[in-house]
């Protein structure tokens, strides 16, 4: 398969992000859903509507490291179902044309949200045990819910492009069969 070098994938997480676009990566409807998610959360908080003590964000944030660590796996599979729905001749095209970098650079964005919310669920729920004051745990509480909303809302929408793909490739395979013709109209 011939492909320019600055095509590759092995370009790295930050040269694919600015191919991508990281305005179009950051300033998206994910992104102002999380924004208004973690804001709501910040005034609630300071209304006292949500009570931000130690046990309550230990307790939340383990049950979000789990939540996280499932929705994760989700993507993955997702992904993985991208993948396996790729045969070599149409690999090559979207390569070329640089669909396929497009196609999965956003699971990997996407991802790395994953894990840098992990993270902040981590080290929230650890140091919610140390006597970590009320206005720090605040914080991280806003901090881990913008940055998990915005992981969950990516990941919603790249469940809507995996969705797009498969009818995209549905359409193709439609099309190229009325191309060539039906095979298994020769054979009766």
């Amino acid at each position: 398969m011939n492909r320019e070098p600055d095509d590759s994938i092995a370009d790295g997480f930050w040269k694919l992000a600015h191919k991508y676009g990281l305005g179009r990566l950051l300033w998206c409807s994910e992104s102002w859903l999380a924004i208004l998610a973690a804001l709501m959360v910040y005034i609630f908080a300071l209304q006292d509507v949500i009570a931000v003590n130690a046990i309550r964000m230990r307790e939340f944030s383990g049950q979000m490291l789990t939540a996280s660590a499932t929705l994760f796996g989700v993507l993955i599979a997702g992904f993985s179902i991208t993948v396996s729905m790729l045969d070599s001749k149409l690999l090559a095209v979207m390569w070329r044309s640089g669909v396929m970098q497009k196609l999965v650079f956003p699971f990997w964005w996407v991802s790395a949200f994953w894990i840098v919310s992990l993270i902040i669920q981590g080290i929230t729920w650890l140091v919610s045990s140390n006597g970590t004051s009320s206005s720090v745990l605040l914080v991280m509480f806003v901090l881990e819910i913008g940055i998990t909303s915005y992981a969950l809302f990516g990941t919603l929408w790249a469940i809507g492009a995996i969705l797009r793909f498969t009818f995209a490739k549905a359409a193709l395979s439609l099309r190229l069969d009325q191309d060539q013709g039906d095979p298994s109209e020769h054979d009766r």
